[in-house]
């Protein structure tokens, strides 16, 4: 098997960086965190590791699971990180040991008070080199979204306020062409209808810019102009996007509507 490309060594750099911030940027508070961790082991077999027809090959899998959640709230600084990991070993050599599963990391820092602050997020996971094969050892690849930027707030009273906000992003493959830069801009106004629910109004502009030069796409920039309604709790979130959107590459320009769920 190959060694592991330098966007491999990137991604695992990323998701060590993931788990190690909490414990450095909150030392003081630490012991207000909520900690939660378990781990398993386990032993597979498979008659058909590449899930062939012909030429099939048998396989022992070795596994050590981790899952971990880390939550800290104070008054100026909130971290949650997840995890599902699994470290899979191959015990006949068919494929080199690999770190399976997932994992994300987001941080907000207050640099002043309900007006000015600093978002940090990180997910790690997998996707398929080939999204109409079966999934496979050597149809899996590891993939990273790092993104990092700024937030501003200004209020118009009890129950309207202007929004604004910026990012910095880095998608990164372990293996496709897909690598990219993006940055990203949204400004807004939003209203309460409740003390749970919002509606506003939003516009954005994001470019996308390929990071290898023999990448499978061209740089482009998105624009999109659309009303958001957003219904939260203490733990789920849910909003609706409606709008419009129009996308720019090599000069040629694609209008589109815009109707986007997000629950979480």
């Amino acid at each position: 098997m190959k060694t592991a490309p330098r966007t491999d060594r990137r991604i695992a750099a990323a998701v060590a960086a993931a788990l190690l911030v909490p414990a450095i940027a909150v030392p003081a508070s630490a012991v207000a965190a909520d900690v939660q961790l378990s781990t398993d082991i386990g032993v597979g077999t498979s008659d058909n590791i590449l899930r062939t027809a012909t030429d099939k090959r048998s396989e022992t899998i070795e596994q050590v699971g981790l899952q971990f959640s880390v939550q800290n709230q104070t008054r100026r600084f909130d971290a949650d990180v997840r995890g599902d990991l699994a470290f899979l070993n191959y015990d006949k050599n068919s494929f080199s040991s690999e770190l399976v599963g997932n994992a994300g990391a987001a941080f907000k820092l207050d640099l002043v008070e309900d007006r000015l602050s600093w978002s940090l997020d990180d997910v790690f996971g997998q996707t398929r080199r080939d999204p109409f094969a079966v999934v496979t050892p050597l149809n899996r690849e590891n993939v990273n979204y790092f993104s990092t930027g700024p937030n501003a707030r200004i209020h118009l009273g009890s129950a309207d306020r202007l929004l604004a906000s910026a990012r910095y992003g880095k998608v990164s493959y372990e293996t496709s062409l897909y690598d990219t830069d993006r940055l990203s801009m949204q400004a807004g106004y939003q209203h309460d209808l409740s003390p749970v629910s919002q509606l506003g109004v939003n516009i954005s502009h994001e470019r996308v810019d390929p990071q290898d030069s023999g990448s499978l796409f061209q740089s482009y920039a998105r624009q999109e102009a659309f009303a958001r309604y957003t219904l939260g709790g203490s733990r789920t979130k849910a909003s609706l996007d409606v709008g419009a959107s129009r996308v720019d590459r090599s000069g040629l320009a694609d209008d589109g509507a815009v109707v986007r769920l997000e629950l979480s």
